[in-house]
C-alpha cells in the first residue's frame, strides 16, 4: 500500500512528465534537477561557487556510491538543514508543489527550453551527443 510520500512523488512525477515530456522520466535529468535545486539552496545560504566546484571535483574523484544510500543522504541533509533553519520539510514540499503545479505549464516549458539552450537540461541527450563525438566530459 502506498503512503502519502509515495503518492506525492507519483503525482509530482506525473506533473513533470505532462509538463516536460519524456525527458522528465530520465534518471540523469532528474538528478541534474536535484543538483540544480541544491546549488540554489547553497547560493541562498552564501556558499561560494569555488566551494561548490571543489565539492564536485572531490566527489567525482571518488568511486561512485550506491544510488539508494546517496538518495538517503540527500534526504538526511535536507531534513537536517530544515531542522537547523526551523522549517518543516513537509510544509515546504507541499507549498512548493502547490506553487509549481498551479503555474501555467508554458512558463515551465520556457524555463526548460532556456536550460536546454544553455546545455544544462536534457542531459542524457547531451551526454549521448558528446559520447558520439568521443568527448565523455559533461
Amino acid at each position: 500500500m502506498k503512503n502519502e510520500h509515495d503518492i506525492m512523488g507519483t503525482l509530482l512525477l506525473n506533473w513533470a512528465k505532462t509538463t516536460f515530456g519524456p525527458v522528465a522520466l530520465d534518471p540523469p535529468e532528474r538528478a541534474a534537477r536535484v543538483v540544480e535545486e541544491a546549488v540554489e539552496v547553497a547560493q541562498c545560504l552564501g556558499v561560494s561557487k569555488d566551494i561548490l566546484h571543489r565539492i564536485v571535483d572531490r566527489t567525482y574523484a571518488r568511486p561512485v556510491g550506491d544510488l539508494f544510500n546517496e538518495l538517503g543522504a540527500v534526504l538526511l541533509c535536507t531534513y537536517s538543514l530544515c531542522a537547523l533553519i526551523e522549517s518543516n520539510p513537509m510544509e515546504l514540499l507541499f507549498r512548493e508543489a502547490n506553487r509549481v503545479t498551479l503555474r501555467n505549464p508554458e512558463h515551465w516549458k520556457a524555463k526548460h527550453d532556456a536550460k536546454v539552450a544553455d546545455g544544462t537540461a536534457d542531459v542524457s541527450t547531451l551526454a549521448d551527443t558528446k559520447q558520439a563525438r568521443g568527448d565523455n566530459k559533461l
